[in-house]
């Protein structure tokens, strides 16, 4: 392009061109447009076209409660603008306000328009608050406890103090009204000390604090909780006295103050809790005598106050008490005798006065208390007069603990022992088993003289069964009974033919007349007379033992283990030795293939397979290989269990069977409130034959989760009296003939809600709880027509964490196999139905020729068939299959 004439200056001698700065920006300008004008023009940015808000309406109802408003911009093609930005603003700052980010905030009661605007349009929603003074003081009050108990070191505090609903806070429940109904902050390490404000939470029904480390005195202001049906406060450090204002909470249920440091008397005004059936106070320090208005809590079940200093008579105005069974006293310095009236409480089932100071023949109007299965005196001046009705009542007492009315002496002694034996509280020997005779001569006197010749007379039905003699030896006499050594006593092995009912003993010391007469040794035991010997003939121990094989990974050492297993083996020693038994009649089940290696579970199969087979007896389920859930678990008491196969865990869990909780030792759940040694230690001398050798008081009774080595006194005799009074029930089943039945079975997990396993149509002999209980079981037709209906409690599991099982077989009565239409259990937490749209497959393997299960599934997957369960398994020809998907189906009940 040739450059204008009045762009250049001429220099003499060459031609030179000069160009101004602003000259050659603008020829620049001119440049760019030419050039740009030969390339594609670039398109405006899109401009919103609209805004939609979601949501459109908000209604808040508590100061600083949130919400979050969407805005989406769309522009004129219909496209969303995702990276517009968005202006947002409040028609009110006084009643909610917004963030940049929309989200809008509560401030007070009243309406404001939310405005979002981008580019030239807008969009407005309406926000609500609707200010509710009582959540808001709920919301005070949730704060309050927070921050006394120090909330930031709580275990879980999730939501806690956010502006998110009071029901997102961690263990906070409310109703529809957004108000607190329940508070569980169960063992959640809150520390410091409750705050007035919690009594502000009127509409709370359930208060769960236990296991905490709480302080400091109850505020009076908890007396303010109306609603209030349940108070847990165990297991804390609160002090001071009870507020009496605990006898305005009018709906209370259960009241729990126990393992706290409670002083001062118990308020007359609880006796004003019409509705209380449960009162969990015992280990405090409370002081004063019982108040008699006590006796007004007609419907209380359970008063637990051990461990306190509480003092005075036994409070007559307690026998009113028509509907409680379970009272424990023990552990206080109570005075004087049981009152007569006692007798009236007719329901008790357990009476705990161990330790409490109180004294006398226990009166005759306890033989009225014909449900009483429990009665612990250890360590009182209470003992039980020689009155033949009365000792026949006694023996009815399954579980108990009675001083003698005859002090032992510090003089001459002999017993009998088996595995254990106690000079206070004699355990009873069990037939056909040798004992060892124990002798031991005290005399102050003595120096250094060895014990003479002892001779022991026994008889049977009056005529002299045997005599043993035990020649002098090396033992000295002593001073006084020891017990703790074999050379403290002459001693010799009595043969188990001698261990019979109705055994009688003398025992002459020095019958020859050897002995220094100035030593004052008595010469004969008992004085006068022949003492009587309580042996026990034992039924034999029915024992089934199943070996499960895990599907997923079977290990059949569980089959080496228990094919050619005998009643003798070495892993049924502690079995036959350290509880009561004579004769053990063993029977291995066939294998049978399972679904699940969780111990739980396997207690489940073992149970229906029981009652599936119309079993009598004792089940246990064995597996080896690995085992989840734990090494073993079992009914207290019952008839089933499971155990890996060890040999202490299997007479462990066996004990549960016979009636036994735990030994409060190392960790175990549940211990026994009346267990006589707080260390779980067996509390008494025990003998082992096989080693010759005395088994010290100081070690761990078989129950407990120390060292599981001997068996106490205690639960010895408490076993052996629970195998006398139910094993007869084996000989009662065996009467009933098999029928069409529904083997209904299922449990309750450890927060107590229930379920249901597949049901299934079988023969069977009747197996039926005991009425009545917590748990409701019912079938129903289409229409709702009611078929069956049952109560029962959910049989206890020990070493299973709280759950729950059971199983019964049901016998068909007509027309169940065209009307059932759906199974439903019932509990206080739940419920859960099996109906014919149901699909929870479940099948039963059987061998028709033995009538044993083989295989046992359950918990498999939706849509599954019969097929699916027989493939990959190489059950042998001729076995038959019951297949369920919950409720029986046309061709369950055409088998």
């Amino acid at each position: 392009m040739p450059i204008p004439a009045h762009f250049a200056n001429h220099v003499p001698g060459r031609t030179t061109r000069r160009f101004s700065p602003r000259l050659v920006a603008a020829a620049a300008a001119v440049v760019l447009v030419v050039i740009g004008a030969c390339e594609d023009p670039v398109p405006p940015p899109p401009e919103p076209a609209s805004i939609t808000l979601s949501p459109t309406t908000v209604e808040l109802t508590s100061v600083r409660e949130t919400a979050r408003i969407r805005a989406v911009v769309i522009d004129e093609q219909g496209d969303t603008l995702t990276d517009y930005a968005v202006d947002w603003a409040t028609s009110d700052t006084s009643v909610a306000a917004v963030s940049q980010a929309g989200l809008v905030r509560a401030v007070d009661s009243g309406t404001a328009q939310i405005t979002a605007t981008a580019g030239a349009v807008s969009a407005a929603a309406t926000v609500t608050v609707v200010i509710d003074v009582v959540i808001d003081v709920e919301r005070d009050a949730l704060v309050a406890l927070y921050e006394s108990t120090g909330g930031d070191d709580w275990d879980i505090n999730r939501g806690w103090l956010s502006d998110g609903p009071l029901s997102a806070w961690h263990g906070v429940e409310t109703n529809s009204d957004g108000q607190v109904v329940e508070l569980y902050l169960f063992d959640n390490s809150l520390s410091g000390s409750l705050p007035p404000e919690i009594g502000n939470l009127t509409e709370l029904r359930g208060l769960t604090l236990l296991l905490n480390s709480l302080s400091g005195s109850l505020p009076p202001e908890i007396g303010d909780l109306t609603e209030l049906r349940q108070l847990w406060l165990q297991f804390n450090d609160l002090s001071g006295s009870i507020p009496p204002e605990l006898g305005n909470l009018s709906s209370l249920v259960q009241l729990g103050l126990s393992n706290n440091a409670f002083t001062g008397p118990i308020p007359a005004e609880l006796g004003n809790l019409a509705n209380m059936q449960a009162l969990y106070a015992q280990e405090n320090a409370l002081s004063g005598e019982i108040p008699a208005e006590l006796g007004n809590l007609s419907q209380l079940t359970d008063m637990w106050l051990s461990g306190n200093d509480l003092s005075g008579p036994f409070p007559v105005g307690l026998t009113r008490l028509a509907n409680l069974k379970r009272l424990a006293l023990d552990g206080n310095p109570l005075t004087g005798a049981l009152p007569e009236e006692i007798g009236d409480m007719a329901s008790l089932e357990s009476l705990l006065l161990a330790t409490s100071g109180l004294s006398g023949l226990l009166p005759a109007g306890m033989t009225r208390l014909q449900r009483l299965e429990e009665l612990m005196l250890a360590g009182t001046g209470l003992c039980a007069p020689d009155d033949d009705d009365f000792q026949a009542w006694l023996d009815g007492v399954l579980k108990r603990r009675i001083p003698s009315c005859e002090d032992p002496g510090d003089g001459s002694a002999a017993y009998l022992t088996q595995a254990v034996q106690s000079r206070a509280y004699p355990v009873p020997l069990v037939a056909g088993e040798k004992a060892l005779l124990r002798v031991f001569v005290v005399a102050p006197a003595a120096e250094g003289d060895t014990i003479p010749l002892v001779r022991a007379t026994f008889y049977l039905d009056g005529q002299v069964e045997e005599v043993v003699k035990i020649e002098p030896g090396s033992s000295l006499i002593g001073d006084e009974v020891n017990e703790g050594s074999l050379e403290a006593s002459a001693n010799a092995e009595v043969p188990a033919s001698v261990i019979q009912p109705g055994l009688e003993v003398v025992v002459e010391i020095d019958p020859d007349g050897t002995m220094d007469p100035e030593l004052g040794v008595m010469q004969r035991i008992p004085e006068t007379g022949r003492a009587a010997v309580k042996v026990r003939q034992m039924p034999d121990l029915e024992f089934t033992l199943i070996p499960f094989l895990w599907q997923t990974d079977p290990d059949s050492a569980i089959l080496d283990i228990t094919q050619d297993l005998s009643a003798d083996d070495e892993l049924l020693w502690p079995i036959n030795e350290l509880l009561p038994m004579e004769d053990v009649d063993l029977k291995i089940h066939d294998p049978v293939v399972s679904t699940s290696n969780f111990a739980g579970d396997l207690l489940d199969r073992t149970d229906a397979i029981r009652v599936a087979e119309s079993g009598t007896g004792y089940f246990m389920g064995t597996m080896s290989g690995r085992v989840t859930g734990g090494s073993g678990v079992a009914y207290v008491p019952g008839w089933t269990s499971f155990s890996i196969p060890d040999s202490a865990v299997m007479a462990h869990e066996l004990g549960h069977n016979l009636s036994l909780f735990h030994a409060p030792c190392g960790g175990a759940a549940g211990p026994d409130p009346s267990f006589p040694q707080p260390d779980g230690t067996i509390g008494a001398w025990g003998y082992n034959f096989d080693s010759g050798e005395l088994v010290r008081p100081s070690i761990y009774d078989l129950m407990s989760y120390c060292h599981l080595t001997w068996i106490s006194e205690f639960y010895f005799t408490n076993s052996l009296r629970h195998r006398l009074a139910v094993e007869t029930e084996g000989d009662l089943a065996r009467q009933a003939a098999p029928a069409r039945s529904l083997l209904i079975w299922g449990g309750a997990d450890p927060d107590g809600v229930p379920h249901l396993e597949p049901v299934f149509v079988i023969d069977a002999r009747p197996s039926l709880p005991r009425a009545g209980g917590v748990y409701r079981l019912s079938g129903a037709a289409e229409d709702g027509a009611e078929l069956f209906m049952l109560n029962f409690d959910m049989p206890v599991v020990a070493d299973a964490d709280g759950r729950g099982s059971f199983a019964f077989t049901l016998p068909v009565q007509p027309g169940w196999e065209t009307d059932l239409a759906r199974i439903t259990i019932s509990g206080p937490d739940g419920s859960f139905t099996l109906d014919t749209d149901s699909d929870s497959p479940g099948a039963i393997v059987r061998d028709p020729r033995t009538g044993q299960v083989r295989g046992i599934f359950t918990g498999l997957p939706r849509g599954s068939t019969a097929a699916d369960v027989l493939a990959g398994h190489d059950f042998e020809p001729g076995l038959e299959l019951f297949f369920s998907r919950g409720i029986p189906d046309a061709a369950a009940w055409r088998r």
